[in-house]
């Protein structure tokens, strides 16, 4: 979905799994998403009961996708450099945690997001042989451009789910042969 809404010239909002429905509301009346991809379990526990007061068109994807995203090769980065948005659009918005009252929306830019994506991948010299477990969730910017940069470059991306206990994420590490995290 996220490669989609890129390359129609959409912009990404990950909402953080936790926010309650009111906290969501308010980021929705904020941004107005056009439309809502999620699971069952976030529609039915933190948007439906938004239904009154917030009208989104929602895909909901049912349960059971497992940890790991890969794909057979690099992608092509055209579906960030050639869209229908020019560079300096907003193609995504992270919402701060929101420490000093509401969150508040953070854009990043097409050009801003190909240009970081290239230079961590230089800088960490990622390749189709890394294997990445990804720690932080992806409403965080860092998240967001780690999944960017290892997909990007054909690397395999295995999602934790929340941040595990010590002990799991060094179960994870050898019995999925990470490469990287952070």
């Amino acid at each position: 979905a996220a490669w989609a809404i890129l390359k129609a010239g959409a912009i990404i909002v990950w909402f953080n799994e936790y926010l309650q429905p009111h906290g969501l509301e308010e980021i929705l009346i904020d941004c107005r998403p056009a439309m809502i991809f999620t699971s069952r379990h976030y529609f039915e526990q933190r948007l439906n009961p938004l239904s009154e007061s917030v009208s989104i068109d929602t895909v909901v994807i049912d349960e059971g996708f497992n940890d790991l995203v890969r794909f057979d090769k690099p992608i092509d980065a055209s579906c960030i450099e050639e869209k229908a948005a020019g560079d300096r659009d907003i193609a995504a918005i992270v919402y701060t945690s929101g420490s000093q009252g509401r969150p508040k929306g953070v854009c990043l830019s097409h050009r801003n997001l190909l240009f970081v994506t290239r230079a961590d991948s230089l800088r960490l010299n990622i390749t189709a042989r890394d294997s990445y477990l990804m720690l932080v969730p992806l409403h965080y910017v860092h998240g967001l451009l780690q999944m960017f940069v290892h997909l990007l470059n054909g690397a395999t991306l295995h999602l934790a789910g929340g941040f595990p206990f010590p002990g799991v994420i060094t179960r994870q590490i050898t019995q999925k042969r990470i490469t990287g995290t952070s």
